[in-house]
């Protein structure tokens, strides 16, 4: 699919990487793929994409569907369709600004709902709520 579409030049296949050079690769990239459909429930390799404002296509698999809001903050692609998956690389790689446009609105999802500062808020929350029916009971 990357040599139908001439993609050689822009699309890399890096395989698995961690710390400060995953990080590096991220601030580089243009947009993220997760064509995986095998293990993961939900990626958090994903909202380490949203972190750094990329677009993401993703398999329309198990839990990534509530991370990634089709047309919005990516595109979810079905499981083993290499066809529609370089329709949308070739979407996003000819529109820059949807491309920013999506890459934004996942950076501003994954700031609502996945920051740890979030997180305690509504554990706080739960907590008060529950200790206040306790007591009223």
């Amino acid at each position: 699919i990357v040599k139908k579409y001439n993609l050689e030049e822009n699309i890399k296949f890096l395989g698995k990487r961690t710390g400060d050079e995953k990080w590096k690769i991220f601030s580089e990239a243009d947009l993220f793929l997760f064509l995986s459909h095998a293990f993961e429930a939900q990626p958090l390799v994903l909202l380490e994409a949203m972190m750094f404002e990329l677009p993401v296509i993703a398999t329309n698999w198990r839990e990534i569907p509530e991370i990634i809001n089709d047309g919005v903050n990516g595109f979810l692609v079905p499981i083993n369709n290499p066809e529609t998956t370089a329709d949308k690389i070739k979407l996003l790689y000819e529109d820059l600004d949807l491309r920013k446009k999506m890459g934004k609105q996942g950076r501003k999802f994954f700031l609502e709902k996945f920051m740890v500062e979030k997180h305690l808020n509504i554990l706080e929350k739960v907590f008060k709520e529950t200790a206040l029916n306790n007591e009223q009971n």
